[in-house]
């Protein structure tokens, strides 16, 4: 809880491990190495030589002779070893539950460090719809998304990603340079988006506004709720498919939406200033000659293109 709301998205803690379930006594000299190690598959030895010395009453001294035990003579050590490894798969999937959340956990660790070393610069986003072209491979970005917070405390050793009140987002700069799209009704579907609210992480009204986003930019388009389809890209051009994730990205400038907002409106009719005609197709502004004599120092500098100063 921060600042009295329960506002997280992630909660990551950092787990510890656990021993492995100590194995019962007559067990101990049967086991092969690594079996406290949860990486490894136990092993018993099959069998195991073991001396005794017998004392020779007639020749009064002492003879060794080897003894061969195997594991499978004693249906006590059988059945503890059973025992013993079903308690000890139990304690295997946690070690490696445990391992996968402590992965989680030092990537959003070094995330949380990374943002705020660059906290000018870049920002972490929650997205979803999944946008992908069966033409570029290199194309999958999350369309819908969401400016989020990273926050990290130290005395419970937890990273929490929070929600935040940021506005939600189409992400159209994936959608730039990219044939076959109808990008005419984007700024139709970010009112939606804005009147609806929808939220990344919303599994109910959030996939039907994607539908509809998807359908309205191709209709040689398709949604998936579930992943990406086998074999989607024999059928669709398009892909727009339901997984969250969280992005580390540049902070947006803004220039890229301005542009998009000014290319709209001179499509609509809209008049052009005329400081932006001189900017894009070459408007001249006439300089008056200087026909004041130059001292030899002035002249000297001008043949080099310099300045006197």
């Amino acid at each position: 809880e921060i600042n009295g709301e329960d506002n997280f998205l992630l909660s990551v803690h950092k787990p510890e491990f656990t021993a492995c379930p100590t194995p019962d006594k007559i067990l101990y000299e049967w086991l092969e190495k690594g079996w406290d190690d949860f990486h490894q598959d136990i092993k018993h030895k099959e069998e195991i030589v073991k001396k005794n010395i017998k004392q020779n009453t007639k020749q009064k001294s002492e003879e060794t002779e080897e003894v061969i035990i195997k594991f499978c003579d004693s249906p006590e050590r059988h059945k503890k070893f059973n025992e013993w490894s079903s308690c000890r798969d139990i304690w295997v999937k946690n070690q490696f539950r445990i391992e996968a959340t402590r992965k989680i956990f030092t990537d959003l660790y070094s995330a949380y460090y990374e943002l705020k070393r660059d906290e000018e610069t870049k920002e972490i986003v929650v997205g979803n719809g999944i946008f992908c072209d069966a033409h570029n491979s290199a194309i999958m970005h999350p369309i819908l998304t969401q400016r989020v917070k990273l926050d990290y405390n130290a005395d419970k050793n937890t990273v929490h990603i929070i929600s935040t009140s940021a506005d939600k987002e189409l992400y159209t700069d994936v959608l730039q340079n990219i044939d076959g799209l109808n990008l005419k009704d984007i700024n139709e579907l970010r009112q939606e988006l804005v009147d609806g609210d929808y939220h990344p992480l919303d599994r109910n009204d959030t996939p039907i506004f994607l539908t509809r986003l998807i359908r309205q930019l191709s209709s040689d388009s398709f949604f998936s709720m579930a992943g990406i389809p086998d074999g989607w890209e024999k059928n669709s051009r398009f892909l727009l498919y339901m997984e969250p994730c969280f992005i580390i990205r540049k902070k947006q400038d803004g220039t890229l939406k301005a542009l998009e907002r000014i290319d709209e409106a001179i499509e609509a009719g809209g008049e052009i200033p005329r400081t932006l005609l001189d900017l894009v197709s070459g408007g001249k502004i006439e300089v008056p000659e200087d026909s004041r004599d130059f001292s030899v120092d002035e002249q000297l500098a001008m043949v080099g293109g310099e300045s006197v100063d």
